[in-house]
């Protein structure tokens, strides 16, 4: 709905700039709440992340009665198909499930196989019902648009890689490097502040030079800043992968909003809710699915420094995809 508001409230000329604040909470809380998190954790116990979360909710609802208002038309017409939901939730529940077990359970098993099938089943059910159906829950269709398609995936690959480096750096600094909850997550505030930094200016320059520069040079960093991941050992120091993972949130930020304001401008106005409802569901659960098949790689190769390396080697090849397809297909409009 935020992005839906910022098209429609900004011109054409200060959108992305409008977009790269928004960054700064999109795109900086999924990094910042492991160190919020571990330092939580350590000091009042894991029921206490909870507690926040619930305390932050309250005050967002009591801040948004005086404050939102209707900025977009209504429709009496608005419908909502509850067997689109339902087959939309098991869907990508039995994906999300199927990929977690991975690491766990035989690939054959009903727990890993099984999951996915009925994913896979009610997903495909899904779409199916959306193209068919006059009041489909999502309008697919506008995925014929070629550079919300692009946006979509890059969207896709970003959050799988952002999601699945920052629970892995986390877990690998604590059982393998030694580290405390603490530490690991302080080590993990210098990208959450990078980024905060790198969203707004990224969002200024996406405004003067589009989105070509800034796709191919964000997933080229990217691609660069996972390697020395894949090169991990019980000796690692801790300011080193604080270093890395700082310069790898800048590439993170050259890609996600100005993908995300790219993707959205280019389809009709009239879809821009369905728009920014795809291309936000689509990147969350990117980034849900990335983290479950990395980490079931890391577990799966020993659970150990290789692992971690060959898991963060899958990421670097997943991002070299994406830097291929911001080559061919991202053009400067």
């Amino acid at each position: 709905m935020t992005q839906v508001i910022i098209l429609a409230l900004y011109a054409e000329s200060g959108v992305g700039a409008a977009m790269g604040f928004y960054g700064l909470a999109v795109s900086a809380a999924p990094v910042i709440a492991p160190t919020l998190s571990g330092l939580m954790v350590d000091h009042w116990g894991w029921q206490s992340i909870f507690w926040a979360a619930g305390g932050i909710s309250t005050l967002v609802l009591v801040i948004a009665f005086p404050v939102m208002r209707n900025v977009l038309k209504t429709s009496a017409d608005a419908h909502l198909d509850v067997l689109s939901f339902i087959l939309a939730a098991f869907g990508f529940v039995g994906l999300q499930l199927g990929f977690s077990n991975l690491g766990v359970a035989p690939a054959l098993s009903w727990q890993v196989l099984g999951a996915l099938a009925v994913g896979a089943i009610c997903l495909a059910v899904f779409v199916v019902r959306q193209l068919k159906i006059g009041h489909p829950m999502l309008q697919l269709r506008i995925f014929a648009t070629r550079d919300f398609a692009v946006a979509v995936l890059l969207s896709m690959f970003l959050y799988a890689i952002l999601i699945a480096g920052s629970t892995i750096l986390p877990m690998y600094m604590q059982q393998m490097d030694g580290a405390t909850v603490t530490i690991s997550a302080l080590a993990m505030l210098s990208g959450s502040l990078v980024m905060a930094v790198s969203s707004p200016v990224t969002g200024r320059v996406f405004d003067r030079f589009g989105i070509r520069p800034l796709a191919i040079g964000g997933m080229a960093l990217l691609a660069v800043t996972m390697i020395p991941f894949g090169f991990l050992t019980d000796n690692t120091p801790i300011w080193w992968i604080a270093v890395v993972f700082a310069v790898r949130s800048v590439a993170v930020a050259m890609v996600m909003m100005p993908a995300a304001t790219w993707g959205l401008a280019s389809v009709e106005r009239r879809y821009a809710s369905d728009a920014s409802a795809l291309l936000t569901s689509l990147r969350t659960i990117a980034g849900a699915l990335g983290s479950a098949v990395f980490v079931a790689v890391m577990v799966a190769c020993g659970n150990n420094p290789t692992g971690v390396s060959i898991a963060f080697w899958a990421m670097v090849g997943v991002a070299v995809v994406g830097l291929i397809m911001a080559v061919v297909c991202c053009r400067r409009r």
